[in-house]
């Protein structure tokens, strides 16, 4: 569970904490106030998105982000001469496109745990094979479907 973000010169925050009670969590603004910011910062963080330096604050020269869960902390920084990740106190660099696996560990999140405005509605938007593939995959019951195969295809054979 995600416990803070703090982001540092990412975006329009200079520095700005976020404390999150368990269970959901909303993020709500009027315009232009940096929330659709604070999923980036996040996706920064998550899945190293979006590359590049653009995200740095104007006027400043390094940006970071810092997301504290009941796993540890994890860390992101960018500037002129630093790009690394930070992973409960061990720093990470050359890490390429892809973040570390590190960060997975202390974050836990994959797609389907972080949603920005301007995103399709959570697997509505597919068709149903694909939702059950990625249902299956969430859920782990690769096992389950392979027994349900195996008992489909003998009940077929004994129908002969």
């Amino acid at each position: 569970m995600i416990k803070q973000i703090r982001l540092i010169n990412f975006q329009c925050h200079g520095d700005k904490i976020l404390k999150f009670n368990p269970g959901i969590n909303l993020i709500t603004g009027t315009s232009d106030t940096g929330k659709s910011a604070i999923i980036r910062g996040l996706n920064w963080v998550r899945v190293n998105r979006p590359l590049g330096s653009g995200f740095i604050r104007y006027g400043t020269n390094h940006a970071k982000v810092l997301v504290t869960t009941d796993k540890g902390k994890a860390e992101r920084s960018r500037g002129a001469v630093e790009n690394s990740y930070t992973v409960n106190g061990k720093e990470l660099k050359a890490f390429g496109q892809n973040p570390p696996d590190e960060v997975f560990e202390v974050l836990g999140l994959s797609d389907i745990n972080v949603q920005g405005q301007h995103d399709t509605s959570f697997l509505l938007q597919l068709p149903a094979s694909e939702i059950a593939r990625r249902l299956n995959t969430y859920a782990d019951i690769t096992e389950g479907d392979a027994i349900a195969k195996l008992l489909g295809a003998e009940l077929r054979g004994n129908q002969l």
